[in-house]
């Protein structure tokens, strides 16, 4: 098993209310703020190794069709309180990028680093522009 990377405790603290929501809400809560893209958090199963994967991702629409913008996806270890970055993706450049290939046999370690410090930053905008996941739309 890899070191944990440099935010992931941090990032686990600063997201746990989101994910307590969105397990207390069948999977699934959209956010929004006034003059802000709608933030959107979902259960997306287990890895294999049992840890939990969620996906979060601000959307706009566009010629009626969801961007993302961006969209990442992370497992998270609850018993370690610990977050991994596992994906990323940005409709409007086209780009999508995995640490882990499907196959398990390549690993990106500074695309990994890249991430976990690009969730820490983008956490902390989300909660200075006052994203609650108290004040949400859940399915």
């Amino acid at each position: 098993m890899l070191k944990p990377t440099k935010h992931a405790t941090t990032n686990f603290k600063m997201l746990v209310p989101f994910l307590d929501e969105v397990d207390r809400c069948g999977g699934s809560i959209t956010m929004t703020r006034e003059g802000l893209m709608p933030l959107s958090i979902e259960d997306l199963g287990y890895t294999f190794e049992g840890r939990k994967v969620y996906g979060m991702m601000h959307f706009y629409t566009q010629a009626g069709d969801m961007m993302r913008d961006p969209d990442m996806t992370f497992a998270v270890d609850r018993e370690k309180g610990t977050v991994e970055p596992l994906t990323y993706q940005q409709d409007n450049m086209g780009l999508y990028q995995e640490v882990y290939s499907e196959d398990g046999k390549r690993y990106k370690p500074k695309l990994r680093t890249d991430l976990d410090n690009f969730l820490w930053q983008w956490m902390k905008n989300i909660l200075e522009q006052g994203f609650d996941p108290a004040k949400k739309e859940g399915k």
